[in-house]
């Protein structure tokens, strides 16, 4: 399983992330991870409470996340959209740009998932520095959202 984190506003509260944040920190202490359900208290194998406390640990910090399988080596169109968070139109204009790498099946299309995944990366970073842009230019007056 891939863990990405897009920078984005936090949709957990402070004190959600707070709350996040000690329970990895009471998981990486003691290194046991249990669920427990109707009573009854189940142990995770190391593998996956490792992918969970990661997990965890990104939503401690106020990044959203979303998860995509590991051994995954195509997603449709509709997967890719949901994971950029944008329609499956604007995934099919980006697709007709070149900038991801896909394969057409018929009337389907699956897109590489390495390629999703640095495109994504790439859009988190850019949009992080249009962000420092407009903090600075605030800063300066240069710039009013109204």
């Amino acid at each position: 399983m891939s863990i990405t984190a897009p920078v984005s506003y936090p949709f957990l509260t402070k004190e959600e992330q707070a709350m996040t944040r000690s329970t990895v920190a009471a998981i990486t202490r003691s290194g046991h991870f249990h669920l427990e359900s109707n009573g009854s208290v189940y142990a995770l194998p190391p593998y996956a409470a490792q992918k969970v406390v990661g997990l965890l640990d990104l939503l401690g910090e106020g990044q959203e996340v979303c998860i995509i399988p590991g051994r995954a080596a195509e997603v449709s169109v509709a997967q890719a959209a949901k994971f950029l968070d944008m329609s499956e139109a604007c995934v099919h204009e980006v697709l007709e740009l070149g900038v991801l790498e896909y394969r057409q099946d018929g009337d389907q299309y699956w897109i590489d998932q390495d390629s999703l995944l640095a495109y994504e990366q790439r859009v988190a970073f850019k949009l992080k520095g249009l962000k420092e842009i407009i903090r600075m230019s605030e800063e300066m007056g240069l710039y009013d959202d109204e």
